[in-house]
């Protein structure tokens, strides 16, 4: 089988994977959010934040290992990643169960600490996850990831309805996650081609540390840029705030989580194929930059134009207060998209401390929403700021990116043309009134972000007309 199309056929699987596992999050969301009060949902947020601050400040990415290093087929590496995932996993389980009467301090949640402590048990479970789903994605396998991924999110959203009606408070959530990392660890075994097995080879270990320390240091940066907005509303505004923010931005962050496993899942590993390869290299960095940059814009589009009706539409009235900002997601989304080729190219070449230095950057947007936090202003504000940080790692990371040998002015083009586009259209759509002149104007602009892409760029515009000549190739052959 060629590599074409092995490529496809893991990007429909892919695709259709994380299609339907996004699509069953943002249901059980939509659930939750029409029965439970913006309060519960404020305190449910807390046990998110608080699962991934643990998750992101242990994070060593030895999925990732897997896929990058030239041995991560290797039996002994499997294992040593798998213990090196347990032994983790318990040590994070037990620094929350110890945290836990803190946390419920931070937050002014006193009366679940007793949640808390059982998330403690989540991070364990997680550690005995069998890593063989991540080593076949070096082969562009991506049945298994789609099963691990999938069936997880359609178990805990058939269960979200009736779990909601019964405990009808906070606590369901709490039960629900738990039992998605207890399926998620069972079904990775059963789809499994090898043994569950854990082994301790020194040489090994040194070598996932190298790689993961940066990306270490990087999972704590993330973890502010992507969860300290929640934290600072958590504990600066009200938990009714914080529900309605927490909701609003679940959608945002589908949309930002389904690309970045398309990067991690299929761009990396195109990448690490041609690592060595500079001119090879090169060319698909910079049509991988172009495809992200035109999802980027077509991401950003519903929420610059429809704004809060999205928000109301799935969650309900009781968000209304989700109008006053919901359009500045736009830009946050394209600019932390056309992000990810950067990471994708580091990663590939094992330069993980450039992930690492472009979120420094993204620091200055939280050092800004602590201050709008202070002064009390309006939500929308800590959103800019959040965007703004996202710009300044941009630039960083496209500046750093340079000395992978790659020429600044062509990585930014398609990102400058999409963003170009973005503005114009935040300018005409105040002049919209209805809801068809407001559909026709979002038709259109994909129409022109696509046409002005494939006229400016020629790497852009080769494959789209190579991706047409090989589909009237097999028509004709068919």
């Amino acid at each position: 089988m060629s590599l074409r199309i092995k490529l496809y056929k893991g990007l429909i699987l892919l695709a259709g994977g994380q299609i339907a596992t996004r699509s069953l999050a943002l249901l059980r969301n939509i659930i939750m959010a029409r029965i439970l009060t913006p309060e519960d949902m404020g305190i449910a947020a807390t046990f998110v934040i608080t699962i991934s601050l643990l998750e992101m400040i242990s994070y060593m990415a030895v999925d990732m290992f897997l896929v990058q290093a030239k041995e991560g087929n290797e039996p002994e590496v499997q294992e040593s990643a798998q213990l090196f995932k347990l032994v983790r996993g318990f040590l994070v389980g037990v620094i929350l169960y110890l945290l836990a009467p803190i946390i419920t301090t931070v937050f002014k949640t006193s009366d679940a600490e007793w949640a808390y402590r059982l998330l403690a048990v989540i991070p364990m479970i997680q550690g005995f996850m069998h890593l063989d789903w991540k080593r076949q994605q070096r082969h562009f396998q991506y049945r298994s990831t789609m099963l691990v991924e999938t069936l997880p999110q359609l178990i805990i959203t058939l269960a979200a309805y009736p779990m909601v009606i019964w405990l009808n408070n906070y606590s369901a959530v709490v039960w629900l996650l738990l039992a998605q990392a207890m399926s998620s660890v069972f079904i990775s075994r059963i789809i499994a081609e090898r043994r569950y097995r854990i082994s301790f080879d020194k040489k090994i270990i040194h070598r996932i540390l190298i790689f993961s320390w940066p990306l270490l240091i990087n999972g704590i940066l993330s973890f502010i840029s992507m969860q300290g907005d929640k934290i600072i509303i958590g504990t600066s505004y009200s938990m009714v705030n914080l529900g309605i923010y927490s909701i609003s931005i679940s959608l945002i962050l589908a949309i930002i989580l389904l690309v970045a496993k398309f990067n991690n899942s299929l761009f990396l590993p195109i990448l690490s194929r041609v690592q060595n390869d500079k001119i090879e290299f090169k060319r698909q960095y910079l049509l991988g930059v172009n495809l992200l940059a035109i999802i980027a814009g077509f991401s950003a589009l519903p929420f610059i134009i429809f704004g809060g009706d999205i928000i109301i539409l799935f969650f309900g009235d009781q968000y209304l207060a989700a109008n006053e900002f919901i359009g500045w997601f736009g830009a946050f989304i394209a600019i932390r998209i056309f992000r990810m080729p950067t990471t994708a190219a580091a990663l590939a070449r094992g330069k993980t401390k450039l992930p690492m230095m472009a979120n420094i950057y993204r620091m200055l947007g939280v050092c800004g929403a602590i201050l709008v936090a202070y002064y009390q202003m309006p939500i929308y504000w800590i959103i800019i700021c959040g965007t703004f940080g996202e710009f300044m790692a941009f630039i960083a990371a496209t500046r750093l990116i340079k000395k992978i040998s790659f020429l600044l002015s062509d990585s930014l083009k398609s990102p400058f043309i999409v963003s170009l586009v973005l503005i114009n259209i935040v300018s005409i759509v105040s002049l919209t009134e209805t809801t068809i002149e407001r559909i026709s104007l979002y038709i259109i602009s994909h129409i022109i972000i696509f046409i002005i892409m494939m006229l400016m760029l020629p790497i852009f515009r080769q494959f789209v007309l190579g991706e047409l000549k090989s589909v009237k190739k097999r028509i004709k052959n068919t």
